[in-house]
């Protein structure tokens, strides 16, 4: 008799062990399939931000290289970021209606259409999108996510640059022609010669010694000296030194300046 009660207790405590490792297990299938969903969620999100984020860095720097310091280049810089055609959800949908805004410094205050325009130089490109969300819900309450990014570029006037810029360029012959004077594939001077009363004291390149040119040559010697190199912003050759061997170039430029 005591053999058999025996018996009977030990399979009661088993069949209640076993049904204690059950409650357990489905409880941990619950927390772990919530939390591998919610990491699911949070890569969209993060997807949406990557792809957000680009799409008003590139709106930014496109806008910024049109400000010219007129209303028209307002208006060209917003055209600039709706011209960028980034979309976000894997490239599948459009970027909706982002915010544009315009300021005179990184600081603000950040206008949409400033007018005057004058020395706005700074753009701003603000996009939000809505993200949803399938597991989250779960512990949030929402079914989708709210994501910003926002990109800022701007056009800096530098006086003094060091290391890393090229010292020369062609000299634009004529600033009135929307090339400067200038075609493509033609060979130009990077560095005019110096010249004197009887003209440049050294060849000019094929390009620039064409007879269709010579009122371009004309243009360039009627501010040309004989201490005039043709490097950007420098007459001494001492400097014009430091700027091919040090790579160094210092010449102020402002906004809209040919």
């Amino acid at each position: 008799m005591d053999g058999r009660l025996r018996k009977a207790v030990s399979i009661r405590r088993r069949t209640r062990q076993k049904g204690m490792v059950m409650i357990v297990m489905a409880a941990a299938s619950i927390a772990i399939i919530g939390v591998l969903g919610v990491a699911v969620d949070m890569g969209r999100i993060f997807i949406a931000k990557n792809e957000t984020q680009t799409y008003c860095d590139a709106g930014a720097l496109a806008a910024a290289l049109k400000l010219d310091g007129t209303t028209t280049g307002i208006n060209n810089a917003i055209a600039a970021v709706s011209g960028t055609g980034d979309a976000w959800n894997l490239g599948t949908t459009a970027v909706p209606a982002p915010t544009i805004e315009f300021a005179t410094s990184g600081a603000g205050p950040w206008l949409a259409n400033p007018a005057p325009a004058t020395g706005y130089a700074h753009v701003r490109v603000t996009a939000n999108v809505s993200v949803p969300t399938y597991f989250a819900p779960i512990l949030t309450g929402s079914t989708s996510m709210t994501v910003q990014s926002r990109g800022m570029a701007a056009q800096v006037v530098q006086t003094s640059l060091s290391v890393g810029l090229a010292p020369y360029t062609a000299v634009a012959s004529d600033i009135a022609s929307p090339t400067y004077g200038l075609t493509v594939g033609q060979e130009y001077d990077i560095q005019w010669p110096a010249s004197n009363s009887h003209g440049f004291i050294r060849p000019l390149c094929t390009g620039d010694q064409a007879p269709a040119r010579q009122a371009a040559i004309n243009s360039v010697l009627n501010v040309w000296g004989s201490q005039t190199n043709g490097y950007w912003g420098s007459n001494s050759n001492a400097v014009i030194r430091a700027e091919v061997l040090d790579l160094i170039q210092q010449q102020p430029a402002t906004i809209g300046q040919t």
